[in-house]
């Protein structure tokens, strides 16, 4: 069990570089670079977002409850307070 994985069901705070984002349909994608987890951000929620590429490569930070899937273990953002800048120096919001 990965540390990630330990904290499965619990509201979790990370922040990380974003190292691979998919635009999808009804979400965007994001991973960190290890991997082991991954962030859904709805596009349904009215959140203001930035275009998904702004994603890449940028510090993120994110809360929200640690769920299993399928693949790995995933937080779904669906309130802007779920999601902000990891630091003012590569910030997704400017």
């Amino acid at each position: 069990m990965t540390e990630v994985q330990s904290h499965l069901g619990e509201y979790i705070a990370v922040r990380f570089t974003c190292a691979t984002v998919k635009d999808g349909e009804r979400f965007i994608f994001i991973s960190p670079k290890n991997g082991e987890l991954q962030i859904l951000i709805s596009k349904e929620s009215g959140l203001s977002l930035p275009p998904a590429a702004q994603f890449k490569n940028k510090v993120i930070a994110v809360a929200g409850l640690l769920e299993k899937s399928e693949r790995r273990p995933r937080v779904y953002i669906l309130f802007q307070r779920q999601l902000g800048a990891g630091d003012s120096q590569s910030n997704i919001f400017n």
